[in-house]
């Protein structure tokens, strides 16, 4: 919802986090509501004290600090040394009563910039320009964070490629990853220095060679395989199937070399060549969305399917990341992706699943023989250390399964559940590996899943349906008055049905989808109401909904039925639905980007891959999971803090908005406002009720 500064003004309300070093109350407000009336969404600390200065750099969000020109108070030098000793980038811009100090003064203090207090104008184009370089400066920061990321990755997947891959500028290799050199039999990078590409290939094929290189550096592209006879530091020649692309390094034209060895022999690396596009780049298994297709047709089998599926969880990457970074983590899963294939038969299928999940799919049928299967990759991955540029590491795994004939669900649901194992086994003290056990069968159970479709559709048919409003309060003035919509059944006494029970009832059998829109729709209405407020609704969406494709199609024809911005909207999914269909939801979030909608993941922060969630699916707002908070209010270790500390930090540089949901007493607020949570929704701010009547002003600050 926030946005850049345009020029000297602001567009769709910018949040700005303000500190001002100051000790008159008339000015302090007089410069906040300066910025506010300019259309900043100011939230505003102010202190004249050294110490909790101190404080409020280290723990509180800042995008800006102001500091007064006075004897009594601390000095541009002093906000600034604080500032690099905590290594944040936040402008320092000077209050000066007049301009009897020269602003080259201050300037050279560790101001970034200086206004004249009492000229509105100035402090607006001040402010919005330090404002606009700030921001320029985060996304120039995170950008430079994933292209490292990217190129680590990249590097990683060439020094575990069966095919041989080498950098060539001028002739000479600037390059050469390990089946490169073993290919050509030279033991190590420094053995080929002075090596040029011509000198590995035959006298009578090099003339060829040439000319491929010319035809691809004229065509700009790949040049198709060409058939050579190479020449190894033994002196053996050998044939080889070459293509060539022309890229730059550095600024300077060189080729990217590729090499296959059609002696090589069939297997694994037949698959890689037929199939590129069903392998993760990282590990070279299969990946997440080939795993569930095969997963799919296995099920869709009409003599029904059979085998099991293994859900591993590698549980100390979380940690390894942030202690040593994430090269080690990405280390770490390289040599577990190996350990896997050397364990499993040639049988089973194993896919690198998520960031710290495998999946193993087995055929085998008996308990037993899966549970055995299970111990032996628990206990391989617990006896591996892997040797990073940082140390030794190594990890436990939780491993949960789900035998494919105890249910009948679909690949996600299946995954799903042998996540609900793996959960499991994650919180066990003791036995790591886990069998999803699905509920005792029940006299009736059939019958009762007819009574409560029946419920759903006679109250459907009878308009026995209706919303509920919960407001998410902001404690920063925000103008925009924000509510979660929930949809209520109601049973023929008029008394609200379980939507616990109906719910899962009615996703199974594909009714959600439906109701979902009926909500939306009740929703828009609601909406069309209120003239004049500016409110945005928070709307849950069904694993129904997700998988329609045509789903954001609808949507945009309702909304332009009613004349409404989709900006009044923000769709809403639980984290465990967005973990599960990862690359429907992400299809699913840039449709609705692309008709103004808002996008939310709930019940966030308690799962192994919330990080990447959040950077990959870069949601315009998390709300926290209710039990994370409650673990962060009874826990007096510093580990569930720093996991929301390093959560929250990475939304305020994405611009996610965070929202602490399921607040049931002001003890909770406390305990999360320290991580700069400034949203709040649940019974603590007011319970849900079928009217939109909110005092939002009595929570702003």
């Amino acid at each position: 919802m926030r946005s850049a500064v345009k020029g000297n003004s602001v567009s769709e309300h910018p949040l700005l986090n303000l500190l001002i070093v100051d000790r008159s109350q008339p000015d302090i407000e007089l410069i906040v509501q300066t910025l506010r009336a300019s259309g900043y969404l100011v939230q505003a600390n102010h202190s004249a004290w050294i110490k909790e200065i101190r404080n409020l750099i280290d723990y509180r969000p800042l995008d800006m600090i102001l500091v007064r020109q006075g004897a009594d108070l601390p000095t541009i030098a002093e906000i600034h040394a604080l500032l690099e000793a905590s290594a944040q980038d936040v402008p320092v811009i000077a209050i000066a009563d007049d301009l009897r100090q020269p602003p080259v003064e201050l300037l050279r203090a560790g101001a970034s910039n200086v206004f004249v207090l009492g000229e509105p104008d100035h402090l607006l184009a001040v402010a919005g320009k330090e404002f606009r370089h700030l921001q320029l400066r985060r996304q120039i920061k995170l950008q430079e964070l994933h292209i490292q990321e990217t190129e680590e990755r990249l590097r990683i997947l060439m020094e575990s490629s069966r095919d041989a891959i080498a950098y060539i500028h001028e002739g000479i290799h600037l390059y050469a990853n390990p089946a490169y050199l073993q290919l050509f039999a030279y033991a190590s990078r420094e053995a080929m220095e002075g090596v040029t590409l011509m000198n590995l290939i035959r006298l009578e094929d090099r003339d060829k060679l040439k000319r491929l290189m010319r035809d691809s550096m004229k065509q700009g592209k790949v040049t198709a395989p060409m058939e050579l006879t190479a020449l190894d530091s033994t002196g053996r020649f050998f044939p080889i199937r070459l293509t060539c692309m022309p890229i730059r390094i550095d600024d300077e034209p060189c080729f990217q070399i590729v090499i296959q060895n059609p002696f090589e022999t069939q297997g694994d690396s037949t698959l890689q060549v037929e199939e590129p596009r069903t392998r993760d780049l990282l590990t070279g298994l299969y990946h997440r969305k080939f795993f569930i297709d095969q997963l799919n047709k296995l099920c869709a089998n009409p003599q029904g399917p059979s085998g099991a599926v293994l859900y591993i969880l590698l549980t100390d990457c979380r940690t390894i990341s942030k202690r040593i970074g994430l090269e080690a983590v990405d280390q770490l899963t390289g040599d577990v992706a190996k350990l896997l294939q050397q364990v499993v038969s040639l049988r089973e299928v194993v896919a690198h699943f998520a960031d710290a999940v495998f999946t193993v799919f087995t055929p085998e049928t008996a308990v037993d023989g899966v549970l055995q299967l299970g111990e032996r990759i628990s206990a391989t991955i617990k006896m591996h250390t892997t040797q990073t540029a940082q140390g030794l590491v190594n990890t436990a795994s939780a491993i949960g399964i789900c035998l494919i004939e105890k249910t009948q669900e679909n690949a996600s649901q299946i995954i799903s559940l042998a996540d609900q194992a793996c959960e499991s086994a994650r919180q066990s003290t003791g036995n790591q590996v886990q069998l999803y056990t699905p509920p005792a069968p029940r006299t009736g159970t059939v019958r009762q899943e007819t009574e409560i479709m029946a419920q759903i559709r006679e109250a459907v048919s009878r308009e026995r349906m209706q919303l509920l409003y919960q407001p998410i309060a902001s404690f920063q003035g925000d103008s925009i008055e924000r509510y979660k919509a929930s949809l209520r059944i109601l049973g023929e006494d008029s008394k609200p049905l379980p939507m616990t029970l109906l719910a899962p009832v009615a996703e199974k059998r594909g009714l959600m989808g439906p109701l979902d829109k009926w909500a939306i729709l009740k929703a828009l209405e609601a909406l069309a109401e209120r003239e004049g407020k500016a409110t945005m609704l928070f709307i849950p969406l069904s694993q129904n909904s997700i998988l329609q494709r045509d789903f954001c199609k609808w949507l945009e024809k309702r909304l332009q039925d009613t004349g409404l911005p989709g900006s009044t909207l923000a769709i809403e999914v639980t984290e465990e639905l967005a973990e599960t269909y990862f690359h429907e939801i992400k299809v699913l979030r840039e449709q609705l980007q692309a008709i103004g909608c808002g996008f939310a993941i709930s019940h966030f922060g308690h799962r192994a891959n919330s990080e990447h969630i959040l950077s990959n699916l870069a949601p315009d707002y998390i709300k926290l999971d209710g039990e994370l908070i409650e673990q962060i209010v009874r826990s007096k270790n510093d580990v569930s803090h720093q996991a929301l500390a390093a959560i929250t930090e990475k939304a305020r540089l994405m611009k996610t908005l965070v929202v602490a949901a399921d607040v049931a007493s002001a003890p909770h607020m406390a305990s999360i406002w320290q991580f700069g949570v400034t949203l709040v929704q649940g019974d603590m701010v007011q319970e849900a009720s079928p009217q939109m009547y909110f005092d939002f002003q009595q929570f702003a600050g």
